[in-house]
């Protein structure tokens, strides 16, 4: 269980893609990642929402053992007669001063963070204190299904996506994407989607005021060469490039924008 401040949450862990957290607050939410299956509900709704994704396990603790992997230790405590390495990292961006303080003791043979200290120009600004209840012990794995959630219909509701850099996405799909490479359009946003079992490629780029969202997955037998067609104010454009099939998706009034887009799109 970790909290930080008066935000609490319960998390069971199953290697390699099982997740649940139970958030203790007035909502009591619950979300689980099941393999490739995402489920959420909360005390306030009738339903539990179902969507596709990705079996990315994010956890808090995984992501402070890897920033203080091979960090310099500035001091020691004990407490609960456990003694606690205190490890601190040090960065600077535009003359502002970001430091982090890491308490990390042993439990059961592994080397995990206790409390978690975050300063900004040597003020605190927020804590996290973490505590293990169960490490390495044999685990129900009725926790992860959706009949743990109780007898409330189910909602289907397309894919939860991940949200990640360029270069980690290329681990999650089986292609070499089209990058925009011309100048103007900046690459705002790099998630990954499932839908129907396939892994999807969603990129979103800007320029002014010109918004491109494109999709890319790998290309079946059954996809067209060339389609466009418009809904209200939005217009797809879908077509294939190489073993690609890829949907280019903006605002109608910028259709000249988005041809020109859709020419610039690359391998090389």
């Amino acid at each position: 269980m970790g909290w930080e401040g008066n935000y609490k949450k319960s998390i069971s862990y199953a290697y390699p893609d099982k997740l649940r957290i139970d958030y203790i607050d007035e909502f009591n939410s619950i979300e689980i990642i099941n393999g490739d299956k995402y489920y959420y509900t909360n005390n306030k709704i009738d339903h539990i929402i179902v969507r596709w994704t990705i079996p990315l396990i994010e956890i808090d603790i995984f992501e402070i053992l890897k920033m203080i992997e091979g960090k310099e230790i500035i001091g020691y405590e004990v407490k609960h007669d456990v003694q606690y390495k205190i490890i601190g990292i040090k960065n600077k961006v535009d003359d502002v001063q970001y430091f982090t303080k890491v308490w990390v003791g042993d439990y059961k043979g592994f080397s995990l963070p206790y409390k978690v200290e975050y300063f900004i120009n040597n003020k605190i600004v927020s804590q996290r204190v973490f505590e293990y209840q169960l490490i390495d012990d044999k685990i129900d794995f009725k926790l992860f299904s959706i009949s743990s959630l109780g007898p409330k219909k189910l909602l289907f509701d397309g894919s939860e996506p991940i949200y990640v850099t360029l270069s980690r996405a290329k681990k999650f799909i089986n292609f070499e994407p089209l990058i925009y490479k011309n100048n103007g359009y900046n690459l705002a946003e790099t998630k990954v989607i499932r839908e129907e079992g396939k892994n999807i490629l969603n990129l979103v780029y800007i320029k002014d005021d010109v918004k491109i969202e494109v999709l890319q997955r790998k290309r079946e037998n059954k996809d067209s060469l060339f389609t466009m067609k418009t809904d209200g104010d939005k217009i797809y454009i879908d077509f294939i490039e190489g073993d690609i099939f890829v949907s280019v998706v903006g605002t109608l009034e910028n259709y000249v924008d988005i041809i020109d887009f859709c020419s610039g799109l690359s391998k090389k």
